[in-house]
């Protein structure tokens, strides 16, 4: 729900994330449901989206840094789709980077994002997760060329 409102309303979706964010924690930390974390780490990547839209690209990296974290920290046996997630949010990492003007953050963001899904089988995956990922493969090549030239 956070992830839509953010694409349509990104300015009433960022306290409607931080809502979702703060209730799927505490119905974590009371019954350690690991779903409700899941949940909480999307409402992350949704808050992010709406701060790319509302041009915040610093409050967007930091955001996307904790999105990160909670992916890692849920680890691979997650509900939500891991990979899927981990290369959403390793994408929307290096967006905010080069909008700030820090190219080779946005590449150490994109190689961090390859090394969280190093281990998908390709044979094996959505045609979502594997466009999602030759996207992260052409833009990896693309910062390693752009800041070989610097």
């Amino acid at each position: 729900m956070c992830e839509t409102l953010a694409a349509s309303r990104p300015g009433e979706a960022l306290p409607f994330c931080d809502a979702s964010i703060s209730q799927g924690l505490r119905l974590f930390e009371s019954t350690g449901h690991k779903d409700s974390r899941d949940f909480a780490a999307l409402s992350v990547l949704g808050k992010v989206d709406a701060e790319m839209y509302l041009k915040r690209w610093a409050a967007a990296v930091r955001t996307a840094e904790i999105g990160l974290r909670r992916f890692e920290a849920a680890g691979r046996n997650m509900k939500m789709n891991y990979d899927i997630n981990c290369v959403r949010a390793g994408l929307l990492l290096p967006d905010a980077w080069t909008a700030l003007g820090e190219p080779r953050r946005a590449y150490v963001a994109l190689r961090k994002a390859q090394e969280l899904t190093k281990y998908v089988d390709r044979s094996d995956s959505s045609k979502f997760l594997l466009a999602k990922l030759s996207e992260l493969d052409r833009r990896i090549e693309a910062a390693q060329e752009y800041t070989q030239k610097k």
